[in-house]
């Protein structure tokens, strides 16, 4: 193992140099998921769509701050979507590759399935 991660990360994470045990990894996995809860969110985590909707809000026009408020709620659709179709075909060429992580569990090094 040739990395390196700060005192901070871990405490961040409440994790240890020697890696989680086996339990708390599969509990991580089931409470947050593969990807966390926030993938639909995650769409809108972005400069100009948080500008689009401030300005919405300010407006003032109902008419156009209702425009925004959907041009912004489709593209987050869209994206999340894509997203999903991402994921889908990343874990079709996953299962072709058969990819494996040395991972560390309980301070041993062992090897996992990575989807």
């Amino acid at each position: 193992m040739a990395h390196h991660i700060s005192g901070g990360a871990l405490d961040r994470h409440q994790s240890q140099p020697t890696g989680p045990i086996i339990d708390e990894a599969l509990r991580r996995l089931s409470v947050h998921g593969r990807n966390g809860p926030w993938r639909f969110v995650d769409q809108f985590n972005n400069l100009l769509i948080l500008l689009l909707l401030r300005a919405a809000v300010l407006l003032g026009h109902s008419v156009d701050a209702s425009a925004i408020l959907g041009v912004v709620l489709i593209k987050g659709m869209m994206g999340f979507v894509q997203e999903g179709k991402a994921e889908n075909a990343l874990t079709a060429i996953c299962t072709m590759l058969q990819p494996i992580a040395a991972v560390l569990r309980d301070g041993q090094c062992i090897s996992c399935r990575v989807w």
